[in-house]
């Protein structure tokens, strides 16, 4: 069983985010992941749907308590309170219904999640462009 799974097995779904920090830091440690003060200068975009049924929005909390280790605060943005189920929220008239779950994932939120993520961590002078209809393509199973 890998560390990974053995602290997310442990606590019923929610990791043990001080046992993630140890082990994060012990990798850096024998070079197996980089150096943690890499991550300081950093910006983290998370999101969670309030009503996410499929990743419960207490991991998300924990995910952003373990960037907290590592991150400025102050260069994390997190959304946590777009009515979402489990979906990528967008301002659009594309995909079902933001409280609803269903493929493909893409949810009616009156909310640009990807727009929040990107200007994130980018900045905010990012501009919408115009999707080129000849570069979109169709993905079927």
């Amino acid at each position: 069983m890998t560390a990974e799974y053995k602290c997310m097995k442990t606590y019923q779904g929610l990791p043990n985010v001080n046992e993630l920090v140890t082990l994060t830091e012990n990798d850096a440690k024998v070079g197996t992941v980089d150096a943690v003060a890499n991550m300081k200068d950093d910006r983290v975009y998370l999101f969670s749907g309030s009503g996410d049924t499929v990743v419960d929005p207490k991991v998300m909390h924990s995910l952003q308590t373990y960037y907290n280790y590592f991150v400025e605060p102050s260069a994390i943005v997190a959304d946590y309170n777009v009515n979402a189920e489990h979906c990528l929220p967008t301002d659009g008239n594309y995909g079902e219904a933001c409280a609803t779950l269903s493929s493909p994932y893409i949810g009616k939120c009156s909310f640009d999640g990807a727009e929040s993520g990107l200007k994130t961590l980018y900045g905010q002078d990012l501009t919408k462009g115009t999707a080129v209809t000849a570069n979109l393509m169709k993905f079927s199973q």
